[in-house]
């Protein structure tokens, strides 16, 4: 078996910038998945795995967990404590890393189907609120979930990590404005509503939005939906809170609609 231990090997640094950059894993059609559990789950959903990288020690101590992927790898590189360290991008490791190439989107805006129940993210800035909403997505049932090319990165770790393993789960796509996601989702016949507040629009439980052919549309953490959006949406939705809230986290709301769509 292969073994890295130098901190200056060239596959170090290059998997540290897929790590690191969105622009690397564009390019590069790569992405590095970390902890045993998150590398079977890509194995799992049938997401190609390149090379497992893990230290010997994780490697014996998860070999049943890994099985999917130590079946699908082309290669297995073993990695010293401090490489594992290095490649890391959380304070602590597990010891374990899969270079997996990017799958093809198993949503698009012309696979959109009328009968389905879809979220949207709209210019979201926080990774871990995107992994969130995709997490609670998958749990809920969603048919699919869109983002604006502007979100972060589904293969960056933040999202990974947050999501659980949704990602490679869950039918998403991301990509483009909200504009042309909008007039996709209503040419397919979809029924877009908006998320905002706005105490003039429908609360969340007079919507009914758990039937077919419909979206919930969610906006940037500090500025919401630009109001031109929310009128295009054609129907505003609202979550009631206390007075003395002034909002709601982001994947907290998404949850809630999400739920709201399969309550019934």
């Amino acid at each position: 078996m292969q073994e890295i231990t130098s901190l200056q090997n060239p596959t170090v640094k290059e998997l540290v910038r897929l790590t690191a950059q969105r622009r690397a894993r564009q390019e590069r059609g790569l992405f590095l998945a970390e902890s045993p559990k998150l590398v079977a789950e890509a194995a799992l959903a049938g997401v190609p795995v390149r090379t497992l990288y893990a230290t010997p020690d994780a490697l014996e101590r998860y070999r049943d967990t890994l099985a999917p992927a130590l079946a699908a790898a082309g290669e297995v590189v073993a990695i010293s404590r401090p490489v594992a360290e290095k490649l890391a991008a959380s304070r602590t490791t597990q010891g374990v890393f899969a270079l997996c190439a990017i799958p093809s989107p198993r949503l698009t805006p012309d696979t959109l189907r009328p009968d389905g129940r879809y979220l949207v993210l709209a210019s979201l800035q926080d990774p871990g609120n995107v992994g969130a909403a995709i997490r609670s997505a998958l749990a809920f049932g969603c048919d699919g979930l869109l983002l604006t090319g502007d979100c972060p990165d589904l293969y960056g770790p933040k999202v990974l990590r947050a999501a659980m393993g949704g990602v490679f789960r869950l039918p998403l796509f991301a990509g483009g404005t909200l504009p042309e996601l909008l007039a996709a989702l209503q040419a397919a016949g979809i029924e877009t509503w908006a998320a905002a507040l706005d105490r003039q629009a429908v609360t969340l439980d007079a919507a009914a939005l758990d039937r077919d052919g419909v979206a919930v549309v969610i906006g940037n953490e500090g500025n919401g939906l630009p109001p031109e959006m929310v009128a295009a949406c054609g129907r505003t939705v609202f979550i009631p809170i206390s007075a003395q809230s002034e909002s709601l986290n982001a994947s907290v709301a998404a949850s809630l609609f999400l739920w709201e769509m399969r309550r019934r």
